[in-house]
């Protein structure tokens, strides 16, 4: 797959976004289009985002890879890359590790995978900072697991472990959209009136539908900002299981941030090519089989 770029901000100075793809690399039917390049959203941070200072550092997200497949690997950790972009935190990114049923070769070396193997992490560096685990352990205030104790287990331990189950709960955000910004020059810490508040009675009816008549917030706030380290635990029992769509669990009050975070998902970590508005999705799945046999499809 071909990449393109954009850049934004003067001077060439402005934070570089590699988002487009080369429509050349394949020919496509005429109902099937590329997504074109985001443009004005390139290098746009949240209102939480701020440049680290040595008496405010910066705050990071760790997260355990879900134990399941593939699929649930990929929607766990969507979820928790909208959460570290929307909080203005650094992503940890998992080291090298053993995948459920992508530890199939003979090798025992090339059973281990890294994110950056299926994600095109380098489209996401505008908008998310993110570090490897060996340098946040450099960072952080957060030392390296000690012999005999698991880096999950020890993460767990050391840093804040919210409760996330989303049949229960979900991540909210109350700030305004518009504090958004396409500078990465403002000094840390976050100033309280950046967090916003959740509205209620009358203007909560998008937050209302959102609770599923069953779910309840966990309004990120400037209270869970102040912890260095947040983590989310991967494991099967308990409450802490990302099984959820980063869509079904990130509320933004906003609806411009919630419009934002589903076109760089889409733009950045889902990019490929989709049906034209003018073929509309559900009648056009019958025609597939018959074009494909025509060779009109790849």
């Amino acid at each position: 797959e071909g990449r393109g770029t954009a850049t934004r901000g003067g001077g060439g100075g402005g934070p570089r976004c590699v988002v487009g793809v080369d429509p050349s690399m394949c020919v496509l039917p005429s109902y099937m289009v590329y997504w074109r390049d985001p443009g004005p959203d390139c290098g746009v941070r949240p209102p939480l985002y701020c440049r680290p200072t040595a008496s405010a550092p910066r705050k990071y997200v760790t997260f355990e890879p879900d134990q399941g497949g593939w699929n649930n690997i990929r929607m766990a950790a969507e979820a928790v890359m909208v959460f570290a972009m929307a909080t203005g935190r650094t992503l940890v990114l998992p080291p090298p590790m053993r995948m459920y049923l992508l530890n199939k070769n003979k090798k025992p070396v090339d059973n281990k995978s890294e994110f950056a193997t299926f994600f095109h992490l380098e489209r996401l560096h505008d908008v998310l900072d993110m570090v490897t685990m060996k340098q946040f352990f450099q960072e952080s205030t957060i030392p390296p697991p000690p012999n005999g104790v698991g880096l999950w287990k020890h993460l767990s331990q050391r840093a804040h472990v919210g409760v996330y189950a989303p049949s229960r709960k979900f991540a909210a955000y109350g700030y305004d959209w518009s504090l958004a910004s396409s500078s990465d020059h403002r000094d840390c810490p976050v100033r309280p009136s950046a967090f916003g508040a959740l509205w209620h009675g009358s203007k909560a009816g998008r937050l209302k539908r959102f609770t599923l008549g069953r779910r309840s917030p966990y309004t990120y706030n400037a209270q869970l900002h102040e912890h260095p380290v947040i983590h989310f635990p991967g494991n099967y029992s308990g409450s802490t299981r990302m099984l959820v769509h980063f869509y079904a669990w990130n509320f933004f009050q906003d609806p411009a941030a919630d419009r934002f975070y589903k076109r760089v998902m889409r733009d950045r970590v889902r990019c490929g090519v989709v049906a034209r508005p003018s073929f509309p999705p559900l009648p056009l799945w019958p025609t597939l089989p018959h074009r494909l046999e025509k060779g009109q499809g790849r």
